[in-house]
């Protein structure tokens, strides 16, 4: 395995770096894909199959469009947190999708997000997905809708979507699927107080 960097997005929040995943990630991917705690909703993965989706994920930066205003093309990619104080390993969110052009049957993006057991309960998901969100809409000015999805019975994720501002839109035999559009973003956005808008580092729920 080649060992890459990506001097790419770099984000912040209150409590959180937000840096593009590297090889170097390896060790805290795999810990946090076999454990079963963290994966009893999805299902724990091999060791060499998270190598093998690390790869194409970092494979993915090389098809961003992460010029401000821009439109955001096919998204931020996957981002790993980190707390900015302790310097601790806290997870991912991704934020990605196909190319305009091949978006015929999911035209959006998908937001995703996986933390550490440790990390649970602290507000740091819905922190991330505000953060990526307020990246894609704002900054670099996307367009496209944004959707996740959740098991019905996954009341955590459920309150992290909420709280993103995703609605439901539909049940499928998987779970839940939520969305937001760009319109429903702005809107979100200002309804929020004014000292919690544009940058969300002040963003704790």
């Amino acid at each position: 395995m080649t060992m890459t960097t990506h001097p790419g997005l770099n984000l912040t929040t209150a409590r959180l770096e937000m840096r593009p995943l590297t090889h170097g990630d390896l060790g805290a991917m795999t810990k946090l894909h076999t454990d079963p705690g963290v994966m009893a909703y999805l299902g724990a993965e091999t060791p060499e199959a998270v190598a093998s989706a690390l790869d194409t994920l970092v494979s993915q930066y090389a098809e961003l469009e992460l010029t401000p205003g821009h439109g955001g093309g096919r998204g931020l990619g996957t981002l790993v947190l980190v707390e900015r104080h302790t310097r601790a390993w806290v997870g991912w969110v991704s934020l990605y999708g196909p190319a305009e052009s091949a978006a015929r049957s999911a035209p959006g993006l998908a937001l995703a997000l996986c933390l550490t057991q440790r990390s649970w309960g602290q507000g740091y998901a819905t922190e991330a997905g505000r953060r990526v969100l307020e990246y894609y809409y704002s900054t670099l000015a996307g367009t496209r809708p944004v959707a996740a999805s959740a098991p019905a019975h996954h009341g955590a994720a459920i309150r992290v979507l909420d709280k993103c501002d995703l609605r439901k839109v539909r049940g499928t035999a998987h779970g839940l699927v939520y969305a937001i559009t760009r319109a429903e973003w702005v809107a979100a956005d200002k309804r929020r107080p004014r000292g919690s808008r544009g940058r969300m580092g002040s963003y704790m729920a």
